[in-house]
């Protein structure tokens, strides 16, 4: 089958567009964030198989949840990918990892948020040609940030990211 000469390739990179949706609870309130975010990466493993990924999402922000002038997010991944083949015209997926990133806030006690993710998605690798596929996915992510100083109380936010994304992946 044709699809399987396209699955040989085992160094690949990526970019992605994605809508970023998040979630942010705490138990007096609640925020919601739709947002842009892209993603580019680095891969090693088969189109057909098993993958690493390590990857850097930008994500732009304009809500200002966390302090008067919150910055865009810079996420750094490390993913587990496996594809299977179906004898299909695309390759469906399922990956789990971890993340962590950062973000500048202006508050009078800090000046910088990190956060943590595990991350869990799905999605398929419709191949173009020998070295180009179409990728679409989702991918929840389970967010941990840095706990906030409120000056008389602490606050330790969590939240649940949610991304839909489309991009193209070139293999080597």
């Amino acid at each position: 089958m044709t699809l399987s000469a396209f699955a040989q390739s085992y160094l690949y990179f990526g970019t992605h567009y994605a809508k970023h949706y998040e979630e942010l609870k705490t138990q007096q309130s609640e925020a919601y964030h739709n947002t842009d975010a892209f993603n580019f990466k680095i891969g090693f493993g088969k189109q057909n198989g098993y993958a690493i990924e390590l990857s850097l999402d930008y994500i732009t922000n304009d809500a200002n949840i966390f302090s008067d002038k919150d910055s865009d997010k810079y996420h750094f991944n490390l993913e587990l990918l496996k594809a299977f083949d179906l004898d299909t015209f695309f390759y469906p997926y399922l990956k789990v990892g971890f993340g962590v990133g950062f973000m500048e806030v202006q508050r009078s006690t800090q000046s910088t948020l990190n956060f943590g993710s595990y991350n869990a998605g799905l999605g398929c690798f419709i191949p173009i040609s020998e070295h180009v596929d179409l990728e679409l996915g989702y991918v929840y992510k389970s967010i941990s940030y840095e706990q906030l100083n409120l000056l008389d109380q602490q606050l330790q936010l969590k939240t649940d990211g949610h991304n839909s994304y489309a991009g193209f992946n070139f293999r080597f």
